[in-house]
């Protein structure tokens, strides 16, 4: 994958995450902090397009990449793990509030952990369940804070 290709991905990346904060802090109660936040994900917005178009003229200008819709690429881009990184962690986002932080973490971690190689089960399974036992313990038990519990489970 390209620089250019993988730039693109990472600043539509970057604005799906700004767009679910905004649309998160449309229910704010002080008009002035709605303002402000609209304000920045709508310059925010202006720069993305801006940085967008020019990516894809860079790629365009590129003869090598006048074949970008060519199967050959598409199914390069579909096998790299770049990418099932960053469908994990879109879904892993959007299945939070449907299941949960404990369940989704751990089925992220798993998933990550195969994404990037891991095989075994053992070697997938034990760090994740290690890793929540730490975040539980952390959060819920010390700091008696409460992670989402999804609406699937409520």
């Amino acid at each position: 994958m390209s620089k250019s290709v993988g730039r693109m991905i990472f600043v539509a990346f970057i604005w799906f995450f700004s767009l679910r904060y905004y649309l998160e802090c449309k229910s704010l109660t002080g008009h002035t902090e709605k303002l402000t936040i609209a304000a920045a994900f709508w310059l925010m917005t202006v720069f993305v397009a801006w940085e967008l178009g020019g990516l894809v003229r860079n790629i365009l200008e590129e003869k090598r990449r006048q074949a970008l819709l060519n199967r050959k690429t598409i199914r390069k881009v579909i096998g790299d793990k770049r990418s099932h990184l960053v469908v994990a962690v879109i879904l892993y986002v959007i299945f939070i509030p449907l299941t949960g932080f404990y369940l989704t973490s751990f089925v992220a971690f798993c998933v990550f952990s195969l994404i990037l190689g891991i095989r075994s089960p053992i070697k997938m399974i034990a760090p994740a369940a290690i890793v929540m036992v730490f975040i539980y313990g952390i959060f819920t038990s010390l700091l008696k804070l409460s992670l989402p519990a999804g609406s699937l489970f409520k």
